[in-house]
């Protein structure tokens, strides 16, 4: 946002980090209504459980998109190496930083084709395709909503 953007850049650089502890105006006007624990925690990473994605029973529109068809209509990937990849991360220790990195590249692929697939004009899942969001000029002249219209592949 545009707003906080410029209100921040205006504050002296101590309201932003204090040694280095970064967003500390933020956290101090946290403690208002959190408990100063939480509030002066450190950052924790957030990351998406990447192997809900690919454990059985995988949802459909994963399946859809890493499907060999799929795989071939975007040219994109090697699709034996993917199902190769999907198959043997399987056998690795969950956890592992080998697991981990194989889910992360699958993850990636599945983003490609997921973007592929709502952008450049479906057909490779059984999800809404992309049919595009009204201009701001569009928008302020009041022709259509602010809603991303979808249609059904």
């Amino acid at each position: 946002d545009e707003d906080v953007f410029d209100f921040l850049a205006k504050l002296h650089p101590r309201w932003r980090l204090r040694g280095f502890r970064d967003k500390h105006l933020l956290r101090l006007l946290a403690e208002r209504w959190v408990p100063k624990s939480v509030a002066r925690r450190h950052k924790v990473i957030f990351r998406a459980p990447l192997d809900s994605f690919h454990m059985e029973p995988e949802p459909l529109f994963v399946a859809q998109l890493l499907s060999e068809e799929s795989l071939r209509k975007t040219g994109y990937f090697d699709s034996a190496a993917v199902a190769r990849w999907r198959t043997d991360f399987r056998k690795m220790r969950a956890g592992s930083l080998p697991r981990l990195s194989v889910e992360m590249g699958l993850m990636a692929v599945a983003g490609t084709q997921l973007w592929h697939h709502l952008l450049m004009g479906g057909g490779l899942a059984d999800l809404p395709q992309w049919s595009g969001v009204p201009t701001p000029a569009a928008v302020e002249a009041g022709a259509g909503s602010t809603a991303i219209p979808v249609t059904k592949s």
